[in-house]
């Protein structure tokens, strides 16, 4: 059998794995349980953060042969389906490559159908900001008047571009970003499951790297474990990053803090020396500028973030606000002419 990765591994089949979505997961749940069922949802958000999860967990609740509930069984004939995409019931469209007006016709052709065997005809459109206006146009007549068997959800990354007329006659949820902290709570209990060792400085790692992406941070680890051999370290994923573990970056702060040029200098040449994503290391440079300044207002609100708090709290009192601003400022201006570098 062919190995799957860990973002299709993982995938939560139930709304009670959903990870950091409560807002959106309490809201359906509760119009489950409730038979008080919309026509038409929004769901928007970053990439991997759940819209399409959440979307085919819907469906799966909307039509478990056990019941209409926020619970689907997951051993029915229409849930393993779902799970597998062979339900026909439920249309995966992506809006990006069917945008047209003859695709969005052929789709709407079909919505005055019923079901084949189950309660609702779900049809998710992915990317749906994509659909040129004639498209939306021909797709608000229908959400004007659906059938009452027909769910809608509409799934993008920019909501901002969805025709308000579409968006007022849907349920719109936001999905948010992820915690560093959520997202190394349930990388943790992956790895722990999937029996590969680790330490906690390459979790904190990958979770930075996946900036708020869940799927994002599965895809990390999968490449993570090929790269150091099912033993994820913090030197190793910084070698795969191409990035320096927050220590050397601690380091380099402090030379630059105290002024110390030689220091400076020494830690530069052995960086050189390393496959080192210099964008990347300026935006770990400008997180730790960052954090400082937080430090500066209160060392309680450094709980959830992934450092060495006793460092950062250090360089904070060896700093005005001042300077804390202009090194940003500095780093900044590097970041935006790194090209010209």
């Amino acid at each position: 059998m062919s190995y799957q990765v860990l973002a299709r591994k993982w995938r939560p089949s139930d709304f009670s794995e959903v990870v950091g979505q409560e807002h959106v997961v309490k809201a359906l749940s509760n119009a489950l349980d409730q038979n008080k069922i919309h026509q038409a949802y929004v769901l928007s958000g970053t990439r991997g953060v759940g819209k399409t999860t959440i979307a085919r967990i819907l469906s799966k609740s909307l039509n478990c042969e056990e019941g209409l509930n926020s619970k689907p069984c997951h051993k029915c004939d229409t849930c393993i389906s779902i799970a597998e995409g062979s339900f026909m019931d439920f249309q995966e469209i992506d809006a990006a490559s069917s945008r047209g007006v003859e695709d969005t016709k052929q789709l709407l052709e079909t919505v005055m159908y019923m079901p084949s065997s189950s309660r609702y005809k779900v049809y998710l459109l992915d990317e749906v900001h994509m659909l040129s206006p004639q498209s939306f146009n021909m797709l608000l007549k229908t959400l004007e008047e659906p059938p009452p068997h027909v769910i809608f959800i509409l799934a993008t990354t920019l909501p901002e571009k969805i025709p308000a007329t579409v968006l007022s006659r849907c349920l719109q949820f936001n999905l948010k970003n992820l915690t560093p902290s959520q997202l190394t709570d349930r990388i943790k209990i992956i790895l722990k499951e999937e029996n590969i060792d680790f330490d906690e400085g390459s979790v904190n790692q990958i979770a930075r790297a996946g900036r708020g992406s869940l799927r994002d941070c599965l895809t990390i680890t999968d490449q993570a474990i090929a790269y150091c051999n099912g033993d994820l370290t913090d030197t190793g994923i910084s070698e795969m990053l191409g990035t320096l573990t927050l220590d050397r970056v601690l380091d380099l702060m402090k030379s630059i803090i105290q002024q110390d040029a030689i220091s400076l200098l020494k830690q530069l040449q052995e960086i050189s020396q390393l496959s080192i994503d210099y964008p990347r290391l300026i935006d770990l440079i400008l997180e730790t500028i960052q954090h400082i300044a937080v430090a500066q207002i209160s060392e309680e609100a450094l709980s959830d973030i992934d450092v060495n708090k006793d460092d950062v709290i250090s360089l904070s009192k060896e700093l005005s606000s001042e300077d804390i601003q202009l090194l940003y400022q500095v780093g900044l201006l590097a970041k935006r002419d790194m090209d010209l570098a």
